[in-house]
């Protein structure tokens, strides 16, 4: 009796991982058959392969580097639309195949695509297939997606040769080598690089059977191997009785041995009854295997057996059967077995079904025993029952089982080795599988105070899921622990750890000298690009040790990779051309460089090999601003040096003046029970169109020669301006980088004239619908030490959690000093003083501070941009960075200086940078 049980679980759906670039770099040298007024524009693809110690595309750990071979890529283009009925519009092919130099599991190609929405049937290693497609369905041009993936399998059978279907030679400089073909389904949108672009899964197009004699067999290496069992060869009848490609109403999705809808699909080619065109593995394609360093023949065929899809299809005539030739030392000579492909119905085993042979799926029939004398010929054993041999099948593929520990015989594969636990996340799924016959276990668990693991030990051929449920995480630290597995000899270490709740965070960690951070990232509201986050090892190792980058508020809206920018110009890259570096607010920036790992977290390890911590953040879409939200925000949590310090870095999307704490937000300061003179402030700081020129009188285009404006980024420190003066330099825009004193005088103003409330109609820089904030009463001079007059501090209700009386010492927790990714500071070589960027330039960008609230995770940034105009440039100087505000101290005016955190009055003889908030 043959007993075929199935473990019908998944084990690695993944056929290449294709991120989607886009840009719109013309190039005439590939065309699409398109309307001609449509500007094409290049699409850069990113193949990822699955890492593992074997890593492997799409059917593991028995295949090799073969798997991942992509010779050819066609983009078939057609009209979006539902379920595949949109028209044929043409096709794009990918120009030169690439890949990383650095990393082998790492391509990219290009294809250039007209502007517009497609639906998009994306092949590869299959241009001579399409091309007898072609010749073979001379209507294509009229047809549909379902028309072509339905009808591309025939021509697979019939292409293979002139003849019919042969092997598929997979073995990369042998004749005839083929690689394998592979296809996915795939939206392109109008708008390139937008929310709406997803990770593209090629899929082989191709089944694969396995065979192996897997029961002990005890074999002293005589010389005409009469006492044990071997294959001598086997044959696959029915091979071309098959199912479509890519069936319409799968939506493109790979087939699923758990769909018991998906049993028994309709053969497109049409039933085919008898033996027909047998494929015949022998010779070579027969393997032995090593056992205990003793070398035993004729125990396998793996990597061998490569199929097109084929529907289940019940009769002993046309189900997928092999028919296996084994040597039985019993009765001294070769005999035939057949073994077929069928399964429990997984809506009721109590009914047996027969297989569908699955694109992207492993077979693997392990015979387990041998308990009749089967038949003679092949023919005989194809004629009658499958029994005599006792077979267990395993059908495997599951696309996130794709860490792989292989020892060249068995493999121990997880779906991840890695796990980060949020303190609201009710537990996760760990997926164990291994082909050891014993079985697995979980060894060791260095979590259990805080993780239960309630299943420690499974069989093997079998997927078994393992839940990991966390208890809450009440602490302000980063809990950590090991999973250890074994199989046999193998062993495999699961990393878990579990970030704290945000609201428990309090304050970012102090950085190792040498170490900075990144301590925000800006977007406006119609960009989504990346932002790159690379922070060098500093001098020692105080920074060492694994990290973690998790989105902790935002994950809705707020993605991450590790995938290293495309852009060859970003300044610390090498031989980076720096000029022409591509900035967060050129045209087309979004569709070149958009991050397409659509990751929550990543991690990595700090050390000799790696010296930097680096990530790439995005956003999967746009955000509408209104009146009461012109920005949204968001929060991701560094924790490094072995997650003992933790770095927030408040994330902002939207340009547009907004308030850090609102009026309604609590107030956390004596005397004060509102914040009703809080202001929504800019995000940019000042300058002007032309520098070193006095503006517009504010709201005029009178009294000046050039116009204020705002920043292109937030990490640029603008313009520096003077005020209270009598000569010509009134509202005079001084550069930055010059280091002369400048030309003013300070005038002997008296009586009104001295307080801003007298001057600032003809010292205002800010642009119309903006002003400078006050820090108090405008009419006189102030030391504000009285409540009353903090209660009309713009500066102290908008900006600060905590706020005090006085000019002196004010203590700010609400604030982090480090780095800002803003799509231009990120992107280019900083200083060696460790501070600025673009420094020759009147764009010099630079660190600073940003404030933050943690209600609603609001974020502000000040570059600090360590200029004055007083000749004062030392590193040091109380001058990184001051604020021009409109009262204070001093009878003219007060700075507020943030370079150690605190405000200060100063007298106003120099000139500084100004921040503007929305005249309301």
């Amino acid at each position: 009796m043959t007993r075929n049980s199935l473990n019908y679980r998944y084990l690695l759906a993944v056929a290449l991982i294709v991120p989607l670039f886009s840009s719109c770099i013309k190039d005439p040298s590939n065309t699409v058959r398109l309307p001609d007024e449509l500007e094409k524009g290049r699409v850069v693809f990113h193949i990822n392969i699955p890492r593992s110690s074997l890593p492997s595309s799409r059917a593991i750990a028995d295949g090799g580097v073969d798997d991942n071979v992509v010779d050819e890529v066609t983009l078939l283009l057609f009209e979006p639309s539902d379920y595949g009925s949109g028209a044929y519009l043409g096709e794009a092919v990918a120009a030169e195949i690439e890949t990383d130099g650095s990393d082998s599991q790492s391509k990219t190609f290009s294809v250039l695509i007209p502007d517009g929405e497609f639906d998009a049937l994306v092949i590869a290693n299959a241009d001579d297939i399409l091309s007898q497609f072609k010749t073979d369905n001379t209507g294509y041009a009229s047809e549909d997606m379902v028309f072509f993936e339905q009808n591309l399998t025939t021509t697979i059978i019939g292409g293979n040769s002139g003849s019919g279907y042969l092997e598929w030679n997979s073995s990369p400089g042998s004749t005839d080598y083929k690689p394998f073909p592979m296809a996915a389904r795939f939206e392109i949108p109008a708008e390139r690089g937008s929310g709406s672009m997803e990770t593209v899964f090629l899929i082989r197009m191709l089944s694969k059977i396995n065979v192996k004699i897997a029961f002990g067999q005890t074999y002293t290496g005589t010389a005409d191997d009469t006492d044990i069992f071997r294959l001598n060869s086997i044959v696959v009848p029915n091979f071309n009785t098959t199912g479509n490609l890519i069936p319409g109403d799968a939506g493109g999705k790979a087939l699923s041995v758990f769909d018991p809808s998906q049993l028994n699909l309709p053969s497109t080619p049409g039933t085919v009854y008898g033996r027909i065109g047998d494929l015949v593995y022998s010779g070579t394609q027969i393997q032995s295997v090593t056992v205990n360093s003793v070398v035993v023949p004729g125990q396998q065929c793996v990597d061998e057996i490569f199929l097109p899809e084929k529907a289940g299809v019940a009769g002993s005539d046309n189900i997928t059967c092999v028919l296996v030739e084994v040597y039985h030392p019993l009765l001294g000579e070769n005999r035939w077995f057949r073994v077929d492909l069928q399964m429990p119905d997984p809506a009721n085993e109590d009914s047996i079904e027969p297989v569908d042979m699955l694109r992207n799926f492993r077979y693997t029939l392990n015979i387990t025993a041998i308990d009749g004398n089967g038949f003679a010929t092949a023919q005989e054993a194809y004629d009658a029952p499958a029994e005599g041999v006792l077979v267990d099948i395993t059908a495997i593929d599951e696309s996130d089982m794709n860490d792989i520990t292989f020892d060249g015989r068995n493999q121990l594969t997880t779906n991840a080795s890695y796990f980060v636990f949020r303190d609201d996340d009710p537990g996760q799924t760990l997926k164990v599988f291994t082909d050891y016959s014993g079985g697995w276990d979980i060894v060791s668990n260095t979590a259990t105070d805080w993780l239960s693991v309630p299943t420690t030990e499974g069989q093997g051929a079998v997927t078994t899921p393992v839940s990991l449920i966390p208890a809450t995480n009440v602490g302000n630290t980063v809990l950590t622990g090991t999973i250890v597995i074994e199989a046999g000899a193998l062993r495999k270490t699961i990393n878990v750890i579990q970030v704290p709740l945000l609201d428990n965070i309090t304050a970012d960690a102090a950085p190792p000298s040498g170490f900075t951070p990144y301590v925000g990232a800006f977007w406006r509201s119609n960009q989504i690009g990346e932002r790159l986050i690379r922070i060098t090892r500093p001098t020692g190792t105080a920074a060492d040790g694994d990290w973690a980058a998790i989105v902790m508020e935002g994950e809705d809206w707020i993605v991450m990779d590790t995938l290293m920018t495309t852009d060859p110009n970003v300044g610390w890259r090498v031989d980076a051309v720096e000029a022409l570096v591509e900035s967060g607010n050129d045209a087309d920036f979004d569709k070149q460089h958009p991050v397409i790992g659509r990751k929550e977290w990543v991690h990595g390890t700090m050390n000799d090999d790696d010296t930097d911590i680096y990530f790439r953040l995005g956003l999967n879409g746009p955000h509408a601003p209104d009146s009461n939200n012109p920005a949204r925000y968001g929060v991701v949590l560094l924790a490094y040096n072995n997650y003992t310090k933790l770095q927030r870095i408040w994330i902002r999307q939207g340009e547009g003046p907004d308030y850090l704490f609102r009026p309604d937000d609590p107030v956390n300061s004596a005397g004060i029970t509102e914040r009703t003179a809080a202001v929504p402030f800019s995000a940019y700081n000042l300058t002007a169109e032309t520098l070193n020129a006095q503006v517009y009188q504010y709201g005029t285009t009178t009294g000046g020669t050039t116009a204020s404006k705002f920043t292109e980024y937030p990490t640029q420190g603008g313009a520096l301006f003077a005020w209270g003066l009598t000569n010509a330099a009134v509202r005079y825009a001084w550069d930055l980088i010059s280091v002369s004193p400048p030309n003013w005088i300070l005038g002997a103003l008296g009586g009104s004239n001295k307080y801003w409330s007298g001057i600032g109609a003809n010292n205002e820089t800010c642009p119309q619908g903006y002003r400078r904030p006050n820090d108090g009463p405008t009419n006189k001079a102030n030391a504000m030490t009285a409540v009353s007059d903090l209660q009309l501090s713009e500066l102290r209700q908008s900006l600060f959690d905590k706020f005090q009386t006085g000019n002196t010492n004010m203590n700010i927790t609400n604030k982090s000093a480090g780095y800002y990714a803003d799509g231009f500071f990120d992107r280019r070589s900083i200083s060696a003083d460790g501070r600025d960027v673009s420094t020759s330039s009147n764009d010099v960008s630079s660190y600073g501070f940003i404030l933050f609230n943690t209600a609603n995770q609001a974020s502000l940034f000040f570059p600090l941009v360590n200029r004055s105009r007083n000749g004062n440039t030392a590193s040091g100087a109380i001058y990184k960075q001051t604020y021009y505000l409109t009262t204070g101290s001093s009878s003219l005016g007060i700075a507020v200086v943030f370079s150690d955190g605190n405000i200060a009055g100063i007298l106003p003889y120099i000139a500084l940078s100004v921040r503007c908030v929305a005249d309301i």
